[in-house]
């Protein structure tokens, strides 16, 4: 009996001789590349200009907006909100998107079950902003309109609760303005490149929950904001941090935490303090994980993927509460053996990484459901993963296993039994009489 394993490879090439042909070669991409944007451009501008022509023939010729629960009037080229918004009785979300409207009219105020404004891209950074009093409002979009202040008029909406500064122009969390929202709960201020996190009385934020600072180019952060303990959530994603400054075991409320695609080499010992149920690290320069990380023990989902590590602590398999590891695209030569203790453990991810051996921890984990191993060093394969009665997908690809050896020949049988029962087994394998 032989083994045929089915592998598919796409390879994309492409060959540039650096001569004068191929210099004008290049030189008619980039005009084709500027006219196909250009155009692209110019589609997109028309598609929109056609699809709100559209909408507004059917609001100002609807005698029905007393249904309506949404209207959209992005980039409609709007300097006011239309008089017929005013109808819309039941009207719980309005789009504003990409017009020049700075204020909203006093006669809103009466449109009582209005939850949410999406007021992207108004151009709102030179103009005199003005909210009317919207009582039941809960969320705002005020992304990409190049402000460095929030309006005054913000602290009349007592009951917002979700706040999105995104692609602004702010040099700092405008504190003083935000902590006269009573109800503020999630404030995102991504994307404000100006950005500095500097000492502050962050305190004052007592009712936030949420905070995301993403893609803000920040190389670091004053740990005053570590006084927002009411923080459940906190996300530094896509930032150049290279160090988490002491006191962050201060958020004692945090269950979620991402510093994900940041320079960060070393993990305080503090940080395993904290009640976390899901952190993510990924695409970091992290090598070795202390053993203090066994005080994570409320902790579900683990991401350490995209670094450089190297060793594992056994301490991890007292996370008991974990559902989900990512582990791919390190340098681990190996898995602690207590990760035979994470009985609940769904979905491990441990490809791209140095291996030799098949991780015969993971035969005991009964509930795990996605196993990917490929891309490793791995020469063998034992018969007891088809005892993984709960497994759906099973990825070994890229891995120097030779199935004409005696002992991966046991293999072969069980793996095309478990493709048989559903398991989606990577890559194909078939038997050959």
């Amino acid at each position: 009996m032989t083994c045929m394993v089915r592998k598919l490879f796409i390879i994309i090439g492409t060959c540039l001789f650096y001569n004068a042909e191929a210099q004008e070669s290049i030189s008619r991409l980039d005009s084709i590349r500027t006219a196909y944007v250009k155009e692209r451009g110019e589609r997109i501008a028309k598609e929109r200009a056609e699809a709100s022509a559209e909408r507004m023939a059917f609001y100002n010729g609807n005698d029905r907006l007393d249904t309506l629960k949404r209207i959209d009037l992005s980039y409609s080229n709007l300097l006011e909100v239309p008089k017929f918004i005013i109808k819309a009785t039941e009207l719980q979300a309005l789009v504003l998107n990409g017009n020049k409207i700075s204020k909203l009219p006093r006669r809103i105020k009466s449109l009582d079950s209005l939850k949410t404004i999406y007021w992207e891209s108004n151009e709102l950074g030179n103009s005199r902003v003005r909210l009317p009093k919207l009582e039941m409002l809960e969320k705002l979009d005020l992304a990409s309109n190049n402000l460095t202040k929030v309006p005054k008029s913000l602290r009349k909406l007592d009951r917002v609760t979700d706040l999105i500064l995104d692609q602004n122009l702010f040099d700092a969390i405008p504190i003083k303005r935000l902590a006269k929202m009573d109800s503020l709960k999630v404030l995102s201020i991504n994307k404000n490149v100006k950005l500095k996190v500097e000492e502050a009385k962050y305190g004052r934020l007592t009712t936030l929950n949420v905070l995301n600072i993403n893609q803000c180019e920040l190389t670091e952060y004053h740990p005053s904001l570590h006084q927002i303990s009411s923080l459940t959530e906190l996300h530094f994603a896509e930032n150049h941090l290279t160090h988490i400054p002491a006191g962050i075991s201060n958020l004692a409320s945090l269950k979620s935490l991402s510093f994900y695609k940041n320079d960060l080499k070393v993990l305080p010992e503090e940080l395993f303090a904290l009640p976390l149920h899901s952190i993510d690290l990924y695409y970091n320069q992290l090598e070795i994980i202390p053993e203090a990380i066994s005080g994570w023990t409320e902790l579900e989902i683990l991401y350490l993927s995209n670094n450089s590590i190297y060793s594992l602590p056994e301490s991890l398999g007292n996370l008991t509460n974990l559902r989900e590891v990512y582990l791919h695209h390190n340098r681990l030569s190996a898995i602690p053996g207590s990760v035979g203790n994470l009985k609940d453990l769904k979905i491990l991810r441990i490809n791209n990484n140095f291996m030799t051996e098949f991780p015969t921890e993971v035969l005991s984990l009964g509930h795990l459901r996605d196993l990917d191993i490929a891309y490793n060093f791995i020469e063998y394969l034992p018969v007891e993963v088809g005892q993984l009665s709960n497994l759906k997908l099973f990825i070994f690809q890229e891995n120097p296993i030779d199935f004409n050896l005696p002992r991966n020949q046991k293999v072969i049988p069980i793996l095309v039994d478990m493709a048989k029962k559903g398991v989606i087994v990577v890559p194909e394998v078939s038997i050959v009489e």
